[in-house]
């Protein structure tokens, strides 16, 4: 908690103090905000109204599209399993009311202790249950994870309004929200967040191992020239052998985990076409490639800053997705009217350029019809007159 932004802004605003005098006398739970807007608990007469302000005064939660904060009434004796995350740029606040409370997180063996007016940061994408000894009211906050920058969070919004139901002025509002706080306080909210973090420092520590493994290979080429330039000395010719020893068994080591993962790719094929044969089916493979193809280009636009490409790549994706859902469902179609991959790809095997060919044949047809009842209607003038 003490390294979550979100958290120091909450208590700075005085949200801890409200919380505990405002929720204190609460029966049951409420609802305080719902996808960037204030819900039911933040109605006037609620009696919470220094908690809602304290709350939407933390960008990180006022403007967090994905799922709500609410207080949670534990009641004594029975278990409260929390909502998982819709996604894992987001992460959960616990901060109880009262103490008596404890939440267990799934993958962990102890339960972790809610002392009364202490925040506790969790990862909700695993199932999280709240117990109590007696009545205990708990906000459960959730909030943009500090990793996710501001421009992912915006373009989430964007593409996600209509599933948020956020209006058209929600969107601006929320994104507005997201890029004044990203210009001050962003970055001093990432280092905070990583400052001391055992995940940041296995990341870092994971580049620095593979900077020093290209080292190393670059070390160990250039002592292999060196040694291949002084061949002729019955020493340094043996260290080159066993130089090329140790590469042969590495070259091998790789050829093995290679086969082995071949081998549980092939497997993997097998049990998908067996399950679901229509998952192989051409037209649904194509959709596939294309899908992991714009999203690859999305990862390439967000590492080059590009944003405006990023930003429609974003709605190709989305289009793309839908695309591969109604192409999975014909395919599925297809394969319960007793059709084959070959049908599939008959069905789907028109080129462009076969197409165009059709347009041409048709507009041909049209221009000889045409003709055709010109001169029809030619002659039956003259007979008239």
């Amino acid at each position: 908690a003490e390294r979550s932004a979100a958290v120091q802004e909450f208590i700075s605003n005085g949200g801890i103090d409200a919380l505990k005098e405002e929720v204190a006398a609460l029966e049951k739970g409420m609802t305080l905000i719902k996808r960037t807007k204030e819900s039911s608990g933040c109605k006037e007469g609620k009696g919470l109204e220094k908690t809602c302000k304290a709350l939407n005064a933390v960008a990180d939660i006022a403007a967090n599209g994905f799922g709500e904060t609410r207080v949670v009434m534990v009641k004594a004796g029975k278990q409260q399993v929390l909502d998982v995350c819709e996604t894992n740029a987001n992460i959960a606040i616990l901060i109880a009311a009262k103490d008596g409370a404890t939440a267990k997180i799934k993958g962990f063996a102890e339960p972790v202790t809610l002392s009364a007016g202490e925040p506790v940061v969790i990862d909700f994408c695993r199932e999280v249950t709240l117990e109590a000894s007696s009545g205990v009211p708990v906000l459960f906050a959730q909030a943009w994870h500090p990793e996710f920058a501001a421009l992912e969070r915006s373009t989430e919004l964007r593409a996600r309004s209509k599933n948020f139901e956020l209006s058209e002025d929600d969107v601006k509002a929320a994104t507005k929200v997201v890029n004044d706080y990203a210009k001050k306080n962003w970055e001093k909210a990432a280092a905070l967040w990583r400052k001391d973090s055992e995940g940041h420092a296995s990341i870092k520590a994971s580049f620095e191992n593979e900077i020093s493994e290209k080292k190393k290979a670059a070390d160990d080429v250039a002592e292999a020239k060196r040694l291949e330039e002084d061949a002729g000395d019955e020493e340094k010719q043996k260290k080159l052998e066993e130089l090329e020893l140790k590469r042969a068994e590495k070259r091998k080591k790789a050829e093995a985990a290679e086969q082995l993962r071949l081998k549980r790719k092939q497997q993997l094929e097998e049990e998908r076409a067996q399950r679901d044969p229509w998952l192989n089916f051409p037209s649904v493979l194509a959709a596939e490639t294309h899908l992991a193809e714009l999203k690859e280009a999305r990862r390439d636009a967000n590492a080059k800053l590009e944003f405006d490409l990023s930003t429609q790549l974003t709605k190709d994706i989305a289009a793309a997705e839908r695309a591969l859902k109604k192409t999975t469902k014909t395919a599925m179609k297809l394969h319960k009217k007793g059709g084959t991959a070959a049908d599939d790809a008959t069905a789907k095997g028109k080129t462009a350029a076969s197409e165009a060919e059709d347009k041409e044949e048709t507009a041909e047809e049209k221009k000889v019809e045409k003709k055709e009842k010109k001169e029809k209607k030619e002659k039956k003038d003259k007979k008239e007159e």
